[in-house]
Parts: structure tokens; C-alpha cells; sequence
């Protein structure tokens, strides 16, 4: 089978300014043997893992703060349109070694898919509406109520669901309630509430299916998979590392052990 790779590759530098500071960050990363960054907020030193919740879309990428360790699941012969993108340095892992230190593969959800059909909503009567015209307000609301049916998309859809299970599990604790109190219930909601944010909607990517296959911003491409933490390595578990043309000799020359291969 030749459209899946038979391990995982990071490429690293996307956000540098040249070809010589991405080798630069790729040999600290192998100095360091790891992979993942803190990342500082204020007094705080954030990791990979943290996973930050606000209120905001899950399909565009607003609900959740989070800064995993992303590979690409492509193999060798076809990462030009990759690396086009995240550049030519990068490094590869088997992919049982990375499963082992929590990868998954993401769970791609088409932005405009079809998730089924529904009415729009019908405000329900009051009296003051009864009141100023009867007959009129009857008339439009069972006009409303037999509405035709509009096409619900999955990007909807799922900021619905977030929207609803954030209603439904993180209910506050009953007045008065002590500090100290313990309510088995209430612990319950709060378990799958942030069992599913972490192990579900952080391994959702959004994509937009009407884009081409080379357009930067069609995801679907990257086939990626995810680690939600530091991914801490030793140089016998690269498999092979990829430079741009003209840097082989660098990282040869501090990692003999490695496979080097230059990617054009």
C-alpha cells in the first residue's frame, strides 16, 4: 500500500524567517531529543499538552487552545506538497514508537457535510403577542411551525453539540452548597465533560472540502496525527531526518548516526 507511510514525520520551522534558521531549530530539537515547546504566558510556562477552553467555535478553531505535536501520516515520494508548506526539515518516527507515547490520528470532519435537515426554531406565543392581534399572530405562527425543512452542516452541527454539552455538564453546585461538599454527580459531568474535550474534540480538524487538493488550507491532506504532550526521543528512534538541498553535511556532521536524505 503505498498511500500511508510506514511511520510518522514532524517537520519543524514553518514560522522561521530562512532555510538556515530551520536547520538551526532542527538540530537543537535532535541536541534536545524532543520534540514540543513550552510556551510562556505571563509568569506561566505553558506545555503541549495543556489544553485551554473558551467560549467560541470548535470548527474554527476557538473552543479550544491547544498546541499538539502534529505528523503527517505521507509517504516519502509524495511530501513535495507538504514540505512546500511546512518547509524541507523534518524527521521521522515508526509509527508503533510514537503510538506508544500517545499519537492518534485526527478525525477529519468536512465543514460543509450534510448532518441532517430541521426547522428553524418557532418562538413560542405570549399573551401581549395574543393581545395587540390575535388572528395574526396565530396565522404566522403556524405558518412558521410548517416551515419546510433547512439542511443542517456538520460545522453547525458540532458547535451545537459543544454548546449543549457545555449547558448540560458543567452545571454549577446547588446554592449554599459547601466548598468541601462532595457530589458524585457533579464530579461525573465534569470526568466526561473534559474526557471528551481532550480525547475527542482536540483530535477534530475542520477542513473546507470545496478547496483543491493543493490549496494550503485543505487539511485533509496532511493525513495528521497527533501527540497532546513533549514527545521525548533518542536518536536510535529517528528513522530519518529530511533537510533542504545544501544541508545535508550540517546535521551529518553532529549526527553521524543518522539518516540524512535532502528533499527537493
Amino acid at each position: 500500500m503505498t498511500y500511508t507511510s510506514p511511520w510518522l514525520t514532524h517537520f519543524v520551522g514553518r514560522r522561521q524567517p530562512d532555510d538556515p534558521a530551520r536547520c538551526a531549530l532542527l538540530i537543537k530539537i535532535l541536541g534536545d531529543r524532543r520534540l514540543g515547546q513550552w510556551e510562556q504566558q505571563g509568569p506561566v510556562l505553558i506545555s503541549p499538552g495543556t489544553i485551554q477552553v473558551a467560549a467560541g467555535s470548535l470548527c474554527r478553531d476557538e473552543f479550544i487552545r491547544f498546541r499538539p505535536v502534529c505528523f503527517c501520516d505521507i509517504p516519502k515520494a509524495d511530501l513535495g506538497r507538504h514540505s512546500k508548506i511546512y518547509g524541507h526539515f523534518g524527521l521521522a518516527f515508526r509509527k508503533a514508537f510514537l503510538i506508544s507515547k500517545g499519537a492518534n490520528p485526527v478525525f477529519y470532519v468536512a465543514k460543509g457535510s450534510l448532518a441532517g435537515h430541521e426547522r428553524p426554531p418557532v418562538s413560542p406565543l405570549t399573551e401581549g403577542d395574543l393581545v395587540a392581534d390575535a388572528r395574526e399572530v396565530l396565522r404566522k405562527h403556524f405558518e412558521a411551525l410548517a416551515a419546510d425543512e433547512v439542511p443542517l452542516r456538520r460545522c453547525e452541527f458540532f458547535d451545537r453539540l459543544v454548546a449543549d454539552l457545555s449547558k448540560a455538564l458543567l452545571t454549577p453546585s446547588p446554592p449554599n452548597t459547601p466548598n468541601d461538599a462532595f457530589d458524585p454527580l457533579h464530579e461525573l459531568r465534569l470526568r466526561i465533560y473534559f474526557a471528551l474535550t481532550r480525547h475527542v474534540f482536540a483530535f477534530m480538524k475542520f477542513f473546507d472540502e470545496s478547496l483543491p487538493d493543493e490549496d494550503a488550507e485543505n487539511f485533509y491532506m496532511e493525513r495528521e496525527w497527533r501527540v497532546a504532550d513533549f514527545v521525548e526521543f533518542d536518536l536510535g528512534d529517528v528513522q530519518e531526518v529530511y533537510v533542504a538541498a545544501g544541508f545535508r553535511e550540517r546535521i551529518e556532521c553532529q549526527f553521524p548516526e543518522l539518516k540524512v536524505e535532502e528533499l527537493v
